[in-house]
């Protein structure tokens, strides 16, 4: 769990399950968020390093420049 304290630092929204609700839970509650904070583009990281988050400032840029 990450610290309060590096959460604020991070400028990080953390939301916290009290029950295990799964892979599709845990991106429901995320993508369910992400309205509030108006974004230009949406990507989410594997916790599995499927694929590296280094390459995500490329990718996003991507989709928002293709509008």
């Amino acid at each position: 769990m990450i610290r309060p304290a590096l959460q604020k630092k991070l400028g990080l929204e953390v939301h916290i399950h009290q029950e295990k609700r799964g892979y599709g839970g845990n991106q429901k509650t995320c993508y369910n968020s992400v309205p509030a904070h108006d974004p230009d583009s949406v990507a989410m990281v594997h916790p599995d390093y499927q694929y590296t988050p280094l390459i995500l400032r490329a990718m996003c840029s991507l989709i928002v420049c293709d509008r």
